[in-house]
């Protein structure tokens, strides 16, 4: 599609807000969860303005949902109406941002709410539009969810759904939507082998395909490895195409093998009975490069995300899609879009004024004769220092503009290098030597039975070398304890398997960590001394460790049952490189109160 100005709004009014005044109400938001991501190429069927038809639907979506929307905020040039979204009495805020004419084209809407069954949750919906040729219009739609500040807990991961605007906007029979080259379907798409050869495997290697395919088999029984194939679909709607193979089909099943046979390359990327494959964008059928673009789903993994509720798996799929949908040069996902392309072009107006204001202070002045011309001149100054200083306030906004679009960048790059790490772990494990293997490293380990505590924790390093480290200290004050070694392995072993994975597998632990560690081990768990110790410069010394080019606190610490030797294991949690860095074992480190235990 050829670039394209928005046709012009009516003329409004042009308040120019304070400057600091815009960047605060994005830094509000912080740590969002991903819902629901699309873009969308959208062009109106008989020829009309797209956008516009977008706006009217995006303005009666906000109107139904009772958000306060300012009087004209459809071509409004500035922001207007936003309250920040963490005051816990702004119920529902809303925010509008466009450009047009010289400066561009773009309009943008952010709508902040509070759940509705979850009062400690707030919903953030972002709608961009950027002009497309021939009338049409890029639309961008994300939805996160993120906690209010200064709540501690778990919540419950919202259920799966598609925004109702977009439902809005894909009703509308004006409005052809599409992505890509594919028009957007909200149902599932039942192949046969006509259609599989003419629709489905053309756009699996088409090279301009946008927008990911998920293929699902059924079993032998007709049944979809899902409920129902078709509320899959429809909460998909604008991230992915839903076919569906039924393997009962015997023509379709010979037809399936055919296109993608086995012994070649092609074959891997055929799926058996009852299995979802994800097949992203950039798929090669000639090679194997191209399977890293692919996700299987077996049955059984289904139904272990499925395991805490139907919706889990569709949470999985949404959120997986939704991180391989971004904006691209030229698009406008939001109002730090906009305020990035009025800071642009604000920068490039400034630049010819400021230009100018030089030549004509270099110019040499001509000679003054009378008062008259005295006056004259002494106005032109006056007229030039107005300007610098105009010049100023606009830069200070421009700044602002653009500090405000690279906070969001920040937490966008923060968010996403956190999945990064997670996904990366996920693929080690993976990649990990299976039970099978697991035992032969541990038999491969175990040269001899463990004698003490410093055999055992030797034992543990070799076993787990990706989820622990052990320090010297730790060592060294091993080798003056002698207890239960029973006792003690649970403890070590524990450290590397269940508070490993609370700490750094598990979803929905945080601030449980503690109690859910006691109830599956039996020990307790403590992520902190007393006041009273923690008050004492000369005890928390000794709770210091070098680790990483720096020294980090060892105060975290299980506590073993034993009365008589009792038995402590100290750590610190390297969240960046996700181990454990076990920093004291032995007997009971010296506190405030060790005096009354005859601590020496």
């Amino acid at each position: 599609m050829q670039a394209a100005q928005l046709p012009e709004p009516a003329a409004v009014p042009v308040q120019r807000p304070a400057s600091p005044a815009l960047a605060p109400a994005l830094r509000t938001i912080s740590g969002e969860t991903p819902h629901y991501r699309a873009r969308f190429e959208v062009a109106a069927a008989d020829g009309a303005d797209a956008a516009e038809a977008v706006k009217e639907i995006v303005m009666g979506w906000l109107h139904a949902k009772g958000l306060d929307v300012p009087e004209g905020a459809a071509d409004i040039a500035v922001p207007a109406g936003w309250t920040a979204a963490d005051e816990p009495d702004a119920a529902k805020a809303v925010r509008f941002l466009g450009l047009s004419g010289a400066q561009g084209a773009a309009w943008a809407v952010e709508a902040d709410e509070l759940d509705g069954e979850f009062s400690r949750r707030r919903w953030h919906t972002r709608i961009g539009l950027a002009p497309a040729g021939d009338g049409g219009c890029i639309l961008n739609v994300q939805v996160s969810h993120y906690a209010v500040n200064g709540f501690f807990g778990y919540q419950r991961n919202p259920l799966p759904s598609v925004p109702r605007v977009v439902r809005d906007i894909l009703a509308n029979g004006k409005l052809d939507v599409r992505i890509g080259a594919s028009r957007v379907s909200v149902e599932e798409i039942y192949l046969d082998a006509d259609a599989l050869k003419r629709d489905f495997m053309p756009s699996l290697t088409d090279r301009a395909r946008c927008l990911p395919i998920v293929l699902m088999t059924t079993d032998d029984d007709g049944k979809t490895p899902v409920w129902d194939a078709t509320e899959l679909a429809s909460k998909l709607v604008g991230m992915a195409t839903v076919y569906v193979i039924d393997m009962r089909d015997g023509a379709l099943v010979q037809a399936f093998r055919d296109l993608l046979p086995d012994r070649t390359p092609a074959g891997r990327y055929r799926i058996g009975r009852s299995a979802v494959m994800v097949y992203r964008p950039g798929i090669d059928l000639s090679g194997e490069e191209s399977l890293s673009a692919c996700t299987l789903f077996t049955r059984h993994r289904i139904e272990r995300y499925a395991a805490g509720g139907r919706d889990g798996f569709i949470n999985v799929l949404m959120q997986g899609l939704g991180r391989g949908i971004d904006a691209r040069p030229g698009d406008v996902a939001g109002i730090g879009d906009v305020l990035w392309m009025r800071s642009r072009a604000e920068s490039e107006r400034q630049g010819e004024r400021i230009e100018r204001l030089r030549s004509r202070a270099k110019a040499a002045a001509e000679p003054v004769a009378d008062i008259d011309g005295l006056r004259a001149e002494n106005a032109r100054l006056r007229a030039d220092a107005e300007a610098w200083e105009e010049i100023a306030t606009d830069q200070d906004r421009c700044y602002s503009d653009a500090a405000a679009k690279v906070d969001e960048l920040t937490r966008t790059v923060q968010r996403l290098e956190g999945e990064k790490r997670a996904l990366e772990r996920k693929a080690a494990q993976c990649a990990a030597p299976s039970d099978d293997n697991g035992a032969a490293r541990v038999a491969e380990c175990l040269q001899s039975i463990p004698r003490d505590l410093t055999d055992l924790l030797k034992l543990a390093r070799s076993i787990w070398p990706e989820r622990i480290v052990v320090l010297p200290e730790a060592m060294d004050s091993a080798k003056s304890y002698d207890g239960n070694l029973a006792e003690e392995w649970d403890i070590v072993r524990g450290t590397a398997t269940a508070l490993y994975g609370l700490l750094f597998e598990d979803d929905g632990c945080e601030g449980q960590v503690a109690g859910e560690f006691q109830r599956r081990t039996g020990y307790e768990l403590t992520f902190s001394e007393s006041s009273a110790t923690r008050a004492r410069p000369d005890l928390m010394k000794m709770r210091e460790r070098s680790y990483g080019g720096r020294t980090v606190d060892i105060s975290a610490h299980i506590k073993g049952r034993s009365q008589k030797n009792s038995f402590r294991l100290h750590f610190y949690i390297d969240r960046e490189n996700e181990l454990i860095v076990i920093g004291y074992a032995g007997c009971h480190m010296k506190t405030a109160g060790s005096h009354r235990r005859g601590f020496k």
